[in-house]
């Protein structure tokens, strides 16, 4: 099973048909690049949880749709 939180987040986007490029940490805020494979877009989206803080699979689950809904807008 993999243990990496970019692991985990990528499998969650694909469910959306949202591939995840990069994550980008900071001291107060991280960002997550990814890719629409829909409308082809790149979009750099910062989430309102920060993905090195979670804790469970259900987090991510959240952060995966919140950028998917974001994505449709």
């Amino acid at each position: 099973m993999p243990k990496t939180i970019s692991v985990l987040l990528r499998r969650e986007l694909l469910k959306h048909d949202v591939e995840l490029l990069d994550i980008y940490k900071f001291k107060d805020k991280e960002f997550v690049r990814v890719k629409d494979k829909i409308a082809g877009r790149v979009v750099l989206y910062a989430p309102r949880i920060k993905p090195s803080s979670v804790t469970s699979r259900e987090d991510l689950a959240r952060i995966a749709d919140e950028i998917a809904s974001a994505l449709k807008k």
